[in-house]
């Protein structure tokens, strides 16, 4: 059936999209859209009816305006007419337009205040509406869903912490990252506002380095610092360097002495000025009260450092002490439990042939574990292999969690407290 328009400058459209045909009025005799013939609405005079359809349509019977008669076959042949009361739908609103339109979010319009053409509920985060809701208050911090179905496409409410993409930590609890470099970082200041965060222990490992950390800790309120001489930088040991430290260890934002110790991995023809620099920070934790973070690191199969390291702490049995980065030495790890020292584990007990490392994490009693970064050096698990921030803390924590068995927020928790007590943190 064909549909054809009497009046000049009428549009007309097959039958099968009836809803789209000028001139269909409801049994009623009004246009289901308009309201009034399509006439009229082009400043003509109406027309009246004159076509009544019946048998075989008596189904959908309905009345067609003059303006429009039917041709072709004839009724019989011409199929069932538009179901009554049809609401138009414009050109642009059908088939693939419709959806790219609803994907640019354009055909979010209403024509009541209770529901759109389409049948949705207004949008409460466009047009006026949200526009007036939005006056003086910052917009939320949003994450667009995808329905199946584009037309349904809304915005999820505003969640309290910014969106992650990839893989989301599955913890958002505050933490302590017991051990950075933040002055090692292109922008420390950035460093600090990472996510879940509430302090960070700089460590300062040679005079330049200590100033930093003061520096920054005098700056920001949620930063403290350690003083001390790192074993590779053991060059630089002198009277005034001496006498520099011991003024900074007295500083109030001052946590901790080191970090200290020794170190044959790169050169262990310097074992005599390691073990000078080893002393005396020894000597100056015991003296200022506060505890010493250790360094010990050896070549590949063997342990001179370590058991130098366990000759000179069982010399000072009533320093506090933090085994920093802890290598999993089975006899260093007895006597530091039988101590009561601390461990600190940092990002490479995430990786999967640090076998040892990780029986370690499993073994240290959980009040004397604390976690660590070492930024920006030892990303753990899945940020190996760029460089490490405060705030992947976390990745370690979660995965040392995972080898105990336990909750990551409770362990969150423990560890916390862990820090606080050994570096007298005030939080």
């Amino acid at each position: 059936m064909t549909l054809i328009p009497r009046a000049p400058g009428g549009s007309a459209r097959s039958a099968r999209t009836g809803q789209d045909a000028p001139g269909f009025l409801s049994p009623e005799g009004e246009d289901p859209r308009h309201n009034t013939c399509p006439m009229s609405r082009r400043g003509e005079k109406p027309c009246s009816p004159s076509v009544t359809s019946s048998e075989p349509f008596a189904r959908t019977s309905r009345t067609i305006c003059s303006c429009v008669h039917v041709t072709g076959t004839g009724l019989a042949g011409a199929g069932p007419l538009p179901k009554p009361k049809v609401q138009h739908v414009p050109r642009e609103g059908r088939g693939r337009a419709q959806k790219r339109l609803a994907r640019r979010g354009q055909l979010l319009r209403f024509s009541d205040p209770g529901r759109g053409p389409y049948g949705h509920a207004p949008s409460s985060t466009r047009g006026n509406a949200a526009s007036r809701a939005r006056a003086g208050r910052a917009p939320p911090s949003r994450r667009v869903y995808r329905a199946e179905n584009a037309l349904q496409a809304q915005l999820a409410p505003p969640t309290p912490f910014p969106i992650h993409f990839g893989r989301p930590p599955s913890t958002l609890f505050p933490m302590i990252d017991t051990h950075c470099h933040l002055d090692y970082l292109d922008e420390p200041a950035s460093a600090r506002g990472e996510l879940g965060l509430t302090a960070m222990v700089c460590i300062g490992a040679s005079s330049e380095h200590a100033r930093n950390a003061v520096a920054l800790a005098e700056q920001f309120g949620d930063v403290w610092a350690t003083v001390g001489l790192h074993p590779t930088e053991t060059d630089e040991d002198s009277a005034d360097a001496r006498a520099g430290l011991e003024a900074l260890a007295l500083h109030p934002r001052v946590v901790g002495i080191g970090e200290s110790g020794l170190d044959d991995y790169w050169d262990d023809t310097k074992r005599s000025a390691q073990v000078s620099a080893f002393g005396w920070q020894l000597d100056l934790a015991a003296r200022v009260g506060k505890p010493l973070v250790i360094h010990v690191r050896d070549k590949a199969g063997q342990d001179s450092a370590h058991r130098g390291v366990l000759d000179m702490l069982r010399a000072w049995p009533d320093v506090p002490v933090i085994l920093h980065c802890f290598s999993g030495h089975p006899e260093l790890l007895a006597y530091g439990v039988e101590r009561g020292a601390y461990f600190g584990f940092a990002g490479n007990a995430t990786y999967k042939n640090a076998h040892g490392i990780q029986e370690a994490a499993r073994a240290v009693p959980p009040n004397r574990l604390l976690v660590e970064t070492d930024a920006p050096f030892l990303a753990p698990v899945p940020k190996r292999g760029k460089p490490n921030r405060p705030g992947y803390v976390r990745h370690t924590l979660e995965f040392i969690a995972g080898l105990r068995g336990v909750d990551a927020a409770e362990l969150e928790r423990v560890t916390d407290e862990n820090a606080r007590r050994v570096y007298g943190l005030p939080l």
